[in-house]
């Protein structure tokens, strides 16, 4: 019927019957760096399932390094423009993000975190100036939230923690496609800022570049989204990447279901 051979059973020519067998390399033990990359965990406003999902994770797999790309603090006390919201509730949410650090450093173990500011990280800085110190403190957060007795490394706003020709940071513009902005301005980078997650690939300076959009691990049911019409598409999740001796890398993204599930390396998180 011009359909094709069938050949069931031959041998074709060239061909073993059997695959040869191989061992993987193993991940610490290749010329490789595992990294995880948590976005705009915003506390304590975060998805406890989610961030402990995460945790969960980071204590599994033991990566070389964690980076906390931005917005891991929320800082409701202030609002973005420097203004005093709550400065009484100052404390209570200091204890509450000091905690969480404490938890992924538990997590990490000795891994090599780095904490990268994110936009929410300044409200305490442009409050300090606007009002007295002796409200929360004239020290800087770094200070305040304890991040050298922690071994956390901090990077402030803007600046890129490089991952290889990778490089990561909290992000700056949120358009419909946040991925390609950022890819244009920075080149190949993983950025969060936005909790949608995405990527894009193009060509750039002759070579293909891809920007990441990593999703978010704060509460999807935020007070300023009441109202819309249209879903926000935040999701919950967080990015690994992987770094080779050479600088090449790659990157993934881990989104979430939203029962807080998601599967890795043949194991199963969350839920």
């Amino acid at each position: 019927m011009g359909g094709r051979e069938d050949r069931t059973g031959e041998e074709e020519e060239g061909v073993d019957d059997e695959w040869e067998e191989r061992t993987p390399t193993l991940l610490h033990t290749a010329d490789v760096k595992m990294w995880v990359v948590v976005s705009d965990v915003h506390v304590p406003e975060h998805d406890r399932r989610a961030w402990q999902a995460a945790l969960d994770f980071i204590a599994d797999w033991r990566p070389h390094g964690v980076v906390i790309n931005g917005d891991f603090a929320e800082l409701t006390s202030f609002s973005s423009h420097g203004d005093l919201v709550n400065p009484g509730y100052w404390r209570e949410e200091r204890d509450s993000i000091r905690r969480e650090l404490r938890r992924l450093r538990k997590a990490a173990g000795n891994a090599r975190i780095v904490y990268n500011a994110g936009n929410h990280e300044t409200r305490l800085e442009r409050a300090q100036g606007h009002a007295m110190p002796a409200v929360f403190g004239a020290d800087p957060l770094p200070d305040q939230l304890g991040l050298s007795d922690l071994g956390i490394e901090w990077r402030r706003e803007g600046l890129p923690f490089r991952l290889g020709h990778l490089r990561v940071v909290h992000g700056k513009w949120a358009p419909i496609n946040a991925a390609k902005k950022h890819l244009e301005k920075l080149g190949s980078c993983l950025v969060g800022h936005v909790h949608r997650p995405g990527m894009h690939a193009g060509g750039y300076d002759h070579k293909t570049q891809v920007g990441w959009v990593a999703p978010c691990l704060r509460s999807l049911d935020a007070n300023y989204l009441k109202g819309y019409d249209a879903a926000s598409g935040w999701a919950l999740g967080f990015a690994v990447c992987h770094v080779w001796s050479d600088d090449t890398f790659n990157c993934e993204l881990i989104v979430m279901t939203p029962e807080r599930r998601f599967a890795y390396g043949g194991r199963v998180y969350g839920g």
